[in-house]
């Protein structure tokens, strides 16, 4: 077969999936889509960077009955699905979290817990709670036995399970509110600099890291693939003073 001839042939592989995947409108049925094999994964994954991204679902606590007063009786440990789109739950993925965990970041189908040690967590839910354990956060050990509260958020920069050899991890850390970084590729935390408190939320963007500095007045930047330390950071003052 000719070139020109196997390339036509996976285009149309292609556009046939595309089409296919127009057609379900719910990020559930995408995901079982992409179940099916690995060619159907990564028809699944081109579609998703091409096409407008799908409206997220929201994991809701699972609704085991109605007593006799009509009050609705919840799991504690179950979870079920609400489309935001159909404002359908669905309860089908049978997904289990656990119980009376504080929990400080979702990304990527990713739920973000803190154990003992500050170690930060991530646990799949949709992969039979598969986790993924990164290395201890910098911690003084007086703090250490407050280790579910020193972490303040944390952000995904891809799915691991995807990108486990590429994958960016950003913690906003201590009471402080301090800014770390994890890289995958390193497996060790950058901190940046310490004096640098108060952050308020951050964002990965094209390997370029956003921290917004206590009630916006502020924002800085910094690359995570550089590999020179400490990192150079690029600052945006008093952005709600600038004038247009």
């Amino acid at each position: 077969m000719m070139e020109s001839e196997r390339d036509w042939a996976s285009d149309l592989q292609v556009n046939i999936a595309h089409a296919i995947l127009d057609k379900l409108v719910e990020p559930r049925d995408h995901a079982k889509f992409g179940a099916v094999c690995k060619d159907w994964y990564s028809l699944r994954k081109d579609y998703s960077i091409r096409k407008q991204p799908l409206l997220p679902m929201l994991m809701v606590p699972t609704l085991l009955g109605v007593d006799d007063h009509g009050q609705g009786e919840f799991s504690k440990t179950q979870r079920s699905l609400y489309s935001i789109s159909t404002g359908k739950i669905y309860d089908v993925w049978g997904l289990s979290v656990p119980d009376k965990i504080r929990y400080c970041g979702s990304s990527h189908g990713w739920l973000v817990t803190v154990e003992e040690k500050t170690v930060i967590v991530l646990v799949n839910p949709f992969r039979d709670g598969l986790t993924i354990r990164l290395p201890p956060l910098d911690f003084p050990a007086e703090l250490l036995s407050y280790s579910e509260y020193n972490v303040y958020k944390v952000i995904l920069s891809a799915d691991p399970l995807s990108n486990p050899d590429n994958f960016i991890v950003v913690a906003i850390y201590s009471g402080r509110r301090r800014l770390a970084f994890y890289k995958s590729s390193q497996n060790c935390w950058g901190y940046i600099d310490r004096s640098i408190i108060h952050i308020d939320d951050a964002i990965i963007y094209k390997g370029l890291v956003y921290a917004v500095i206590q009630f916006g007045n502020d924002i800085i930047s910094f690359d995570v693939n550089s590999s020179s330390e400490p990192w150079e950071l690029k600052r945006f003052i008093d952005v709600l003073n600038l004038t247009p």
